[in-house]
């Protein structure tokens, strides 16, 4: 227990000693979204566009979409804009320009979406748009919409795999 606390002394001094401001590095921005100004109108817009998105889902996709999610790289140009215009009926302008500019940054094809709950007039439902530089949970609730955003965690890259042919010596026993 005191070697833990100690080396937590130690990383948070050398943290603080050689942080962002020694360094000369800034940390990237937090990336923030505002949701578009709460109304029937609007929350119907995005109800209205989450349905659109919806209808261009085979029953597959469309399971998918409530389970883990699908990624953008297997939708259709079609698809990918459906999924785009629900974003941007639930936000700000600001906050859509962000989706824009991280999508083109990092490449659409990166970025997975995931609808939890039930798209109906009055029902509660979010929708889910990760990917490396960003991600957006847009919640709808009624005529409230609600918008999170922050920087989605780089992946760690894939794990080296031997080359075809190569052996790994194991150790039995």
């Amino acid at each position: 227990m005191r070697s833990c606390f100690v080396a937590g002394l130690v990383l948070a001094a050398a943290t603080a000693a050689c942080g962002p401001a020694d360094s000369g590095l800034t940390p990237p921005p937090t990336p923030s979204c505002a949701p578009a100004p709460a109304s029937s109108a609007v929350s119907g817009d995005v109800l209205d566009a989450t349905k659109a998105l919806l209808g261009t889902l085979d029953d597959d996709q469309a399971a998918a979409a409530q389970d883990g999610g699908l990624s953008l790289e297997d939708l259709s140009d079609v698809q990918r804009a459906a999924v785009l215009a629900v974003l941007k009926a639930g936000l700000s302008d600001g906050g859509y320009q962000q989706i824009v500019d991280a999508t083109a940054a990092d490449g659409i094809d990166r970025y997975r979406v995931r609808l939890t709950g039930s798209p109906e007039a009055g029902g509660t439902w979010v929708v889910h748009f990760t990917g490396p530089g960003l991600a957006v949970n847009l919640a709808v609730a009624g005529n409230a919409i609600s918008a999170v955003c922050g920087a989605s965690p780089t992946p760690s890259p894939p794990a080296a795999t031997p080359a075809r042919g190569a052996t790994s010596a194991r150790r039995s026993g």
